[in-house]
């Protein structure tokens, strides 16, 4: 896909529910004000149209998860050990995020993923790049965890978050380095 999946500092991939959901952040003050939070950009209008493609592009990725886990599930009684690996990797443009940059949202434990942050924590662009793939992960498991054969097998996933900070790639737009990577494979 070559459609900007982030906002300029924000995190969460911008699905149409997390567009929305950072509209109202900025409507309600409690982001756009204060030093810590003046990395993350109000999401223009070009969004609208591009949060379709996004929920579309997850909800393909999750089909594919779907499908290899579905193979798995049909080869159990071989081994046993056949599993999904899948590795999201998330970038951050190439600007520098503001020293006194904070997370400003809920804390996270989540032992499935492994990944852990508090609120107020130091924000740069490795933080936020391994953000951006934590919370594309979690974006994908909410549409996996509607079916029953993920929930019957996601035992046989592992899940690899990694931040590379900034893209280093020479891309033109700063919206084309904002992005993820995702990486499936089947091993059975």
């Amino acid at each position: 896909y070559k459609v900007p999946f982030f906002s300029t500092g924000y995190y969460k991939p911008l699905t149409t529910d997390n567009l929305t959901a950072l509209r109202l952040k900025f409507a309600y003050g409690i982001f756009g004000g204060g030093d810590s939070v003046s990395y993350i950009q109000y999401p223009g209008d070009k969004y609208d149209k591009i949060a379709k493609l996004i929920d579309d592009a997850f909800d393909q990725t999750a089909a594919y998860i779907l499908n290899n886990l579905r193979l798995i599930e049909a080869k159990k009684n071989k081994t046993g050990s056949e599993f999904l690996f899948v590795k999201i990797t998330g970038y951050a443009d190439s600007r520098k995020i503001f020293p006194k940059a904070k997370y400003a949202d809920a804390e996270i434990s989540d032992d499935y993923l492994d990944f852990r942050i508090r609120p107020g924590q130091k924000m740069d662009n490795d933080l936020l790049s391994k953000l951006r793939a934590y919370f594309s992960a979690r974006t994908i498991i909410e549409r996996l965890e509607k079916t029953e054969t993920f929930k019957k097998t996601k035992n046989k996933i592992k899940w690899k978050i990694v931040g590379c900070g900034a893209c280093l790639k020479n891309l033109k737009s700063l919206d084309a380095q904002r992005k993820i990577k995702i990486e499936i494979k089947r091993f059975d």
